[in-house]
């Protein structure tokens, strides 16, 4: 019976002081940045999976992870050391703090953490309550509240002292070598704590992966594996041996004895992915943890992390030489001791903010539903704002967007190109050994289809680092592709070659393995095959077969060279970084390319390699594939004029003497144009996905990526230079595609219905006329969406690509295919991106709904798919089977929703008007040049009304633009909306231009009148530009460039 009351008395303890102090609603201080989505929120212990990962384009850490990456910074592990990954470097800030030490504890919530709220410690009179934790995307920080309660001793239901306790750690965004953790501490009964400070305990987590299995046994044997002697050994900043030894990423030196006051770490990696050359340095200062903070009054504490490593800019080894190590290890000490002094002046999180502040300037997107922000998509993410246990429903679209803007923001930099790895750090990321799990860590082709097109409208100089990162690893490049035409002339693949031999490919007869020899005269005429996966040095360091056959990765880095060129026109950079690599890719296609006799006619083949659809497996003349080599010839055509005539200038200035450029290569490019066969189906318009396609469903975006992000097709338009006879622009309308007439168009079959003859490919320019028509894109479109959805679950495991979706929003309003684009809108990113915190991660394996999207979007439901499967082809070559799941951040999918939202929605699209392919003078390709221009579509997605580009850049030029989409009023006053299409046409447009770079070209409106004639209107720093809301144009104001 005693024991009975005794239970009764401690339940009814917990229960009074639970529900007076246990406050679902939101914390005033953060109410206002949750409702405008600028901080997200949950009012219960996050899933770890799910928690967001802090970063600075340099150092980055998963929230409660016991590891620290630095990009750049790989080694090998594995005991053939084939496996390539970002170092962990131990964490000193994965801190929880908790109640005094006791006998017992209870909880009452036992969710996912051990901070799970209430924890009751009966010795210690002292319970600690979950209050929230927030992700504030204005400031890149992360916070988390707990309330500690303690009991009078003589009644333990009557509280004597309250202390309220927030955590905030953040990635510091100027100083790039900090990693920050503040704990402020606030009460209420400072006259109970006067008597008696509140002891609050310190925990440290330090992981199981870092120590090998003979360390983890020696800890057993000494005892420190029990849960109160390695509590109390996680106090003492980076601890134990097991960081020491070898087997670990770091072998580090402890000098902590000779600096009081710090705990002080110096090592070198210990098996970095250049085998070949000296190990990078690092050296890691930090602020030592105490056992135990003591409260007595409103108080506050920083914890600082301080890590730097010997890699340069350029990611390679700079601090070797010359006591580099201790220069290093200086420079550390005084990140640390300045951070130190700037956080007792309260500057240390102020200069954070304010950099933070300065990115917020330079991007964003607002989509406001009619409601406002405040209500907007309301429902669609369940106890999202009040809080949920995270991970199901779907996050809203404006934190969505917010979301993504982060993620990149927080992973790169314009003064580092070090590149954006595809995942950074996830739950179940490299340490489990899998090839997705390291993949996850590496750099993959989706950075330029997917990441760098959002960073370069928004910042410019964000893209070029990403350019900078293959640029600086251009040699390795080209000795991969010198690798690789060896091996292929082994396995005699036809004429491999043949083509460099009549005058390509000249690099061996001048030398070619000589450094640096790709910048004499553009590169010296060498290829470059661009690695599928890219790490430090710039190798292949995929795992998968086949790695040299995965060519399409050369062809994206073609693609954002020419785009980074459409965007700013600088004759300096193409000179210096973007003609050599569009030439080393040119000439990968000539040394890969097989010829052959067809018909009395010459064709050029691409055989033997993989498209983006991998799961297809290696193929022949694959769609994409080769639409990327013809186009990226045609760039590298287009680079050399402009490297031609800019010489040509300093030589009529005298700023340089006469130089040459041979004109045989760009024969061969042309000659390689000609012939290169792109398997095209006359019968039904449309490309099949390589040449023995069987109408098989696919797994990702492979063919529809020739209209965008590759631009292949005619459209969408160029503004007319003279009245039209009819409009080539797209229709204001969204209801169903609109195809223009085409050679094909009258002849064809529908998609659907089987080919009654086989492929054809490319020859005639009739042809080539047809295939890259507007009814053929929209075919295109049409077949693979279909195929697409078969896909799902049926090979391999794999579903839906969030790539693929945000792809498919851009085609489907390029062709006025609304309903299709609505649908694919909602899924890139109501799966993808994940409550509550919005990280953007895919889930891989089996299982999971497959009803129909459009059916729950037509039902106005949530969709309910979760990110399960491929995306991009990061899925591995098989599902994980049995129905289990494993989970990994994927910045690429951030990158895909943004240009949903920009390319897709606003219709921004970078495009080159007036010059003049495929004439020839004198026997060689002649090269007019011709004009950059922005194309604007503007049109909104279901349930916004007005969509906001803050700030977007082009040609030096910073504009705002923003747009209303007025929706139709059904019966009872209510907004139509049909099938996900906009409902209403009407709306205005305005263009305000913010700032003009010095030496930047004058700029016009292009628009067209009622009366189809074209308009320009001068674009003025300070005035706005409002007119109807319609496709239009911006471009310079003279006609002709250079």
């Amino acid at each position: 019976m005693g024991v009975i009351i005794i239970l009764f008395v401690l339940c009814l303890a917990i229960f009074v002081r639970t529900s007076i102090l246990l406050d679902a609603a939101i914390p005033q201080d953060w109410a206002e940045g949750v409702a405008s989505y600028d901080i997200l929120y949950n009012r219960e212990p996050t899933e770890p999976h799910l928690l967001p990962v802090l970063g600075n384009g340099v150092i980055s850490w998963q929230i409660d992870s016991p590891f620290i990456l630095v990009n750049g910074l790989y080694i090998r592990r594995g005991n053939d050391s084939a496996r390539v990954c970002l170092a962990r470097l131990p964490s000193t800030l994965s801190i929880h703090i908790r109640p005094p030490f006791g006998a017992v504890e209870v909880s009452l919530n036992p969710v996912i953490r051990n901070d799970s709220l209430p924890i009751f410690s009966i010795l210690s009179k002292t319970t600690s309550n979950f209050v929230g934790e927030a992700l504030d995307l204005r400031s890149g920080s992360f916070m988390r509240r707990l309330r500690f309660l303690r009991s009078a001793s003589e009644d333990a239901v009557h509280t004597e002292a309250v202390v309220d306790v927030e955590q905030r750690w953040y990635a510091h965004r100027s100083i790039h070598s900090l990693l920050v953790l503040e704990v402020q501490a606030t009460t209420q009964t400072p006259t109970a704590l006067s008597a008696e400070p509140m002891e609050l305990r310190m925990e440290l987590n330090t992981g199981s992966g870092h120590s090998t299995e003979e360390e983890t046994g020696e800890a057993e044997e000494r005892g420190e594996g029990k849960e109160d002697k390695g509590s109390r050994r996680a106090i003492h900043g980076i601890r134990g041996r097991s960081h020491l030894k070898q087997g670990a990423d770091v072998v580090f030196r402890n000098l902590s004895a000779e600096y009081p006051g710090l705990s002080v770490y110096t090592g070198v990696l210990h098996a970095p992915e250049n085998a070949s050359a000296a190990p990078p340095s690092i050296a890691l200062v930090s602020t030592p943890l105490p056992r135990s903070l003591l409260v007595t009054n409103n108080e506050t504490w920083y914890f600082i992390s301080a890590v730097r490593t010997s890699l340069g800019a350029r990611g390679r080894d700079g601090g070797r030489e010359g006591g580099g190590a201790d220069r290093l290890l200086q420079e550390t000490l005084l990140d640390h001791r300045l951070a130190q002094g700037m956080a007792a002046s309260g500057e240390l999180y102020e200069l954070h903010k304010d950099d933070w502040k300065q990115w917020w300037r330079q991007v964003g997107i607002e989509m406001e539903t009619r409601g406002g922000r405040e209500e907007g998509q309301k429902g669609e993410w369940e106890g999202g704002r009040e809080g949920g246990t995270g991970g199901s429903g779907v996050i809203p679209l404006p934190a969505a967007v917010n979301a993504s803007l982060y993620a990149l923001g927080s992973a790169a930099r314009d003064d580092r190109p070090w590149g954006v790895p595809r995942g950074g750090r996830g739950e179940g990321g490299a340490e489990e050994g899998t090839e997705e799990g390291d993949a996850s860590q590496h750099v993959g082709w989706e950075m330029e289809v997917y990441i760098f097109p959002a960073l370069l409208l928004f910042n410019p100089a964000w893209a070029r680092a990403l350019l900078q990162y293959r640029f600086q690893r251009l040699e390795t490049a080209t000795t991969s592709a010198m690798a690789m035409g060896k091996g292929y002339g082994k396995e005699g693949e036809g004429r491999i070659g043949a083509m460099r031999e009549e005058g390509a490919d000249r690099g061996d007869e001048k030398g070619g393995g000589r450094r640096g020899a790709m910048r004499e005269d553009g590169g010296g005429g060498r290829a470059a095959l661009f690695p599928w996966e890219s790490a430090g040095t710039g190798e292949e360091v995929s795992r998968k077969e086949g790695r040299g056959r995965r060519v399409h990765a050369s062809g994206a880095v073609a693609g954002a060279m020419w785009q980074y060129w459409l965007a700013t026109r600088d004759e300096d950079w193409m000179e210096e970084v973007g003609y050599p690599v569009l030439r080393g890719v040119a000439n990968l296609w000539v040394m890969r390319a097989e010829e052959t006799e067809e018909e009395g006619e010459g064709r050029a083949h691409l055989r033997g390699v993989y498209s983006p659809d991998e799961a297809a497996g290696l193929v022949d003349d694959s769609a994409s594939v080769s639409g990327m080599a013809w186009l990226s010839l045609g760039w590298a055509g287009g680079a050399k004029g402009v490297v031609k005539r800019r010489r040509k200038r300093k030589e009529e200035e005298k700023a340089v003497g006469p130089t040459r450029m041979d004109g045989k290569e760009e024969e061969v490019w042309a000659r390689l144009r000609e012939r290169l066969v792109i398997p095209f189906d006359e019968a039904r318009c449309l490309h099949p996905e390589y040449k023995a396609y069987a109408d098989a469903p696919v797994d990702n975006a492979d063919v529809v990526l020739l209209g965008y992000p590759l631009g292949y097709f005619d459209s969408p338009s160029l503004p007319p230079s003279s009245p039209p006879s009819s409009p080539s622009f797209l229709p204001e309308s969204v209801d169903g595609a609109v195809i223009a007439t085409s050679h094909c168009s009258s002849r064809s079959s529908p998609p659907s219905l089987p080919s009654s003859t086989p492929p054809s490919p490319i020859s005639d320019r009739e042809a080539i006329d047809v295939s890259r028509s507007r009814h053929a894109r929209a075919s295109d479109f049409s077949f693979y969406w279909d195929r697409f959805q078969e896909g799902k679950g049926s090979r391999e495991g794999r579903r839906e690509g969030g790539l693929t979706w945000g792809v498919e929003v851009v085609t489907g309003m390029d062709l006025g295919e609304g309903g299709k684009a609505q649908e694919a809108f909602f899924r890139s990113y109501g799966g993808y991106c994940r409550p509550p915190f919005g990280v953007w991660m895919v889930e891989e394996g089996e299982g999971g709904d497959k009803e129909s999207l459009g059916a729950k979007v037509e039902e106005g439901r949530a969709p309910e798919t979760h990110g399960k499967g491929s995306v991009g082809g990061d899925g591995g070559e098989g599902g994980t089977g049995g129905g289990e799941k494993k989970k990994r951040i994927f910045y690429p999918a951030a990158g895909a929703f943004l240009q949903a939202c920009l390319q897709g929605y606003g219709g921004l699209r970078l495009m080159e008007e007036g010059r003049k392919e495929g004439g020839r003078e004198g026997g060689r390709e002649k090269d007019r040049g011709g004009r950059s221009v922005l194309r604007l579509a503007p049109h909104c997605p279901q349930g916004v009304h007005r969509v906001v580009y803050r700030h977007l850049h082009f040609m030096g030029h910073h504009f705002r633009v923003e747009y209303e989409c007025e929706q139709a009023e059904a019966e009872g006053g209510e907004a139509a909306e049909d099938q996900g299409e906009e409902a209403g046409k009407e709306g205005k447009m305005s263009l305000a231009l913010l700032f003009v770079a010095p030496g930047a070209p004058p700029l016009a409106f292009v628009r067209l009148r009622e009366d189809g004639k074209r308009e320009e209107l001068p674009i003025v720093v300070g005035e706005t530009l409002r007119v109807e809301r319609q496709e239009a144009w911006i471009g310079r104001r003279e006609e002709g460039e250079g």
